[in-house]
């Protein structure tokens, strides 16, 4: 039988290994040391990042507080509440680098700090200088104001004391913040403005008395600058004739409204009287005004057609103002030559065209010219003279006519049209009457400007 061998059993021999403790504790540390070289490499390069956000966002927060503290740009307070916002955005940042970057970040935010400490401090020096300025600027500014003010007392020797007073003042605080040569530039016309802005007040108050200021030798020495003078004087020159014609026109519509009350009969002579003491109105118009209201021939009074023809004339004359129209109109009532009611259609034709050639009757969108009105007139009066003779009493009932369908809203050409056809006074024809020309019909269909019928064939 066979004989299978026997296993034989090895044995190795182990050394008990030396003492390698410090070995095995420097390789330890060697992979710690690479470790922390790695991780310190991507904390630096975090920090990197984050110290790009973290400027972006101080220099928002920076922005916002300069623009929210320009007017004091050194309040202790305020400052203090930026270097804590500063902080909450470096800490908001800091949390996020790891051990490793700890030092370095505290090292990049207090660079940050200090970088944007010195930018802030230029800054509020800067911002401290033009806010002087405009302090300077808006002083002067506000005195202006009051010296204006003060010229409608035309108290002089109270003006110059005043501002030189102001001037110091302004130049000793100019000095201080902004320095003596820009203060001295922007204080150089002070004298002189204070003095042409009083005058300026005082010519809004009252151009004589500004004028008389302005003629003393003392006066236009202090203001200096014979420009300033020049202007001051055509501005004197203009606000008188605006005065003037201020007074004229509220003299122009009191007498127009009491024309109106007398012709519907609502006036006495109280109230001319109150009006007259009062300045309202003109003496010639007052002394009008009380013979018709006098009159014993104005109640009942029959229109002269002359009379009335005259006053329609006098309202397309260029020389002629709406007074004048109402004064005649109150000399032919206090004569018995006007009735009430044609009194009052004139009246009313004349306020509403007004005197500077355009109507208040809207006609569509547009305001009609006065010439409109004027040249109908002509045409109206030629007409009826040229095919019915010289007849006031048509020309004045075709007058009143248009005048009332203009007041409807008729166009003066349409309202032309209708009075013209009523009374069949162009050439025998009227709207809808036919004529044979070259053997066939044409129809009147309506009148050309100088008068001429328009005819139309007939389809």
């Amino acid at each position: 039988m066979p004989r299978r061998p026997l296993m034989q059993q090895e044995v190795t021999e182990v050394a008990v290994p030396q003492d390698q403790t410090a070995e095995m504790y420097q390789s330890v540390s060697d992979t710690v040391s690479d470790f922390a070289t790695i991780q310190r490499k991507k904390d630096l390069a975090n920090i990197k990042t984050y110290m790009s956000q973290a400027n972006a966002d101080m220099l928002e927060f920076t922005n916002q507080w300069r623009t929210s503290n320009n007017e004091d740009p050194t309040n202790q307070d305020a400052l203090g509440k930026l270097q804590a916002g500063y902080d909450k955005i470096l800490t908001q940042y800091g949390q996020k680098v790891g051990m490793f970057g700890k030092g370095d970040w505290l090292q990049v935010g207090e660079r940050l700090k200090a970088q944007y400490r010195s930018d802030n401090i230029n800054w509020g020096e800067r911002q401290t200088v033009i806010n002087a300025e405009n302090g300077i600027n808006g002083g002067i500014e506000k005195d202006m104001q009051i010296y204006r003010q003060l010229g409608q007392t035309f108290d002089y020797d109270k003006l110059k004391g005043s501002y030189m007073l102001s001037r110091e003042v302004l130049a000793k605080f100019g000095s201080q913040t902004i320095g003596k040569a820009k203060t001295d530039k922007l204080l150089q016309d002070y004298q002189s403005d204070s003095l042409s802005i009083f005058i300026y007040g005082a010519t809004e108050k009252d151009p004589d008395k500004a004028e008389m200021l302005l003629n003393q030798e003392k006066v236009r020495a202090d203001i200096g600058d014979p420009g300033k003078i020049d202007t001051l004087r055509r501005y004197i020159a203009r606000q008188r004739e605006l005065k003037k014609q201020g007074v004229e026109l509220a003299m122009n519509e009191a007498e127009d409204k009491l024309t109106d009350s007398y012709l519907q009969d609502k006036l006495d002579i109280m109230g001319v009287d109150r009006a007259l003491n009062a300045k309202q109105i003109r003496p010639e118009f007052a002394k009008q005004m009380r013979e018709a209201l006098l009159s014993d021939k104005a109640p009942g009074a029959m229109t002269d057609d002359k009379e009335f023809v005259k006053a329609v004339d006098m309202m397309f004359t260029p020389k002629k103002k709406l007074e004048d129209i109402n004064n005649y109109l109150l000399a032919k009532r206090a004569e018995g030559k006007l009735s009430d009611d044609d009194a009052l259609v004139i009246k009313t034709f004349a306020s509403n065209i007004g005197r500077k050639g355009y109507t208040k009757f809207k006609i569509g969108w547009e305001l009609m010219p006065e010439k409109v009105h004027k040249n109908i007139w002509e045409k109206l009066t030629w007409y009826w003279r040229e095919h019915e003779g010289n007849e006031n009493q048509a020309i004045v009932s075709m007058w009143k006519e248009y005048t009332g369908l203009v007041g409807q809203g008729k166009s003066p050409q349409d309202a032309l049209n209708d009075v013209i056809a009523r009374r069949k006074i162009i050439a025998g024809y009227k709207i809808g009457d036919l004529k044979t020309f070259f053997g066939r019909p044409f129809k009147c269909t309506g009148f050309y400007d100088d008068g001429e019928p328009n005819f139309e064939p007939v389809r």
